[in-house]
Formats: structure tokens, C-alpha cells, sequence
């Protein structure tokens, strides 16, 4: 799956998971996305939450990029979970994700959790870091 396709893919769940919330499961949506609910069960809207988010945030996850200062959660809004089996845990310093095969980056968190670099190549990082 391109990167656009994904960017319409998470688009398109998160529509839907705003629609109807009885919807609200895990949606995997393949290259390393999960769409879920956002942590919220289905009983707050995400849309939301981007809205009360600052300028500069709201519009990295609308570009479906990663920014620093992020917090955990809205990293998750913007690009999804990162792959479970690469993140055994959610507390972690360090993301792993995978654009595509041969694509990594890691999203970096301080202690307060938010973020402070993501690491890749240079192209890579034009796609998913908001700078």
C-alpha cells in the first residue's frame, strides 16, 4: 500500500470510526497502521481532540505527519499505532514504524512523553515529519 492509499485508508477508518462508534474496533490497515479508536472506546470523537490540539499540531496530523512536541496520543491519531511486534511497549522512548519495506523511522519521546526527533533517511522523513 502507497503512502497516499494509507493516508485514504486512515482517513476513511477514522470517518467511519467517528460515524459509528459501535464500529469502533481495531482496523488494520496494512504498511504498519492500525486505526482504533483512539484510546477512547468509541465514546469521544478524535475529531475533537485534533480540533483543541495547537496550530502547528492539528496541522501535522491532518498531513498525517509526526511533529515535535507531540504527545503519544495525538502521534497515534496522525499515523497510528506502531506495530506491536516491533513495540512490545507503548511506554517506550522509541517508536518503530515502517513506511514501507525498506523505510523505518523511530519517533523518539522525552520522559513527559512527547516528541523530540524522529530518525530516518532524508526521504523518508519529508513524508512523515512535519518540521
Amino acid at each position: 500500500m502507497s503512502l497516499s492509499a494509507s493516508k485514504v485508508a486512515v482517513a476513511a477508518a477514522l470517518a467511519l470510526v467517528t460515524a459509528v462508534p459501535a464500529l469502533a474496533q481495531d482496523v488494520d490497515l496494512g504498511e504498519g497502521f492500525l486505526c482504533c479508536n483512539m484510546r477512547t472506546n468509541g465514546k469521544e470523537d478524535p475529531k475533537a481532540k485534533i480540533t483543541a490540539a495547537p496550530p502547528a499540531i492539528r496541522a501535522a496530523i491532518e498531513s498525517f505527519k509526526v511533529a515535535r512536541g507531540m504527545t503519544r496520543e495525538q502521534v497515534i491519531i496522525a499515523i497510528g499505532y506502531p506495530m506491536s511486534s516491533e513495540n512490545p511497549s507503548l511506554d517506550a522512548k522509541e517508536w518503530k514504524y515502517w513506511l514501507h519495506s525498506f523505510s523505518p523511522f523511530n519517533v523518539m519521546f522525552d520522559a513527559q512523553g512527547r516528541v523530540v526527533s524522529v530518525e530516518s533517511d532524508p526521504a523518508t522523513l519529508d513524508q512523515v515529519f512535519a518540521r
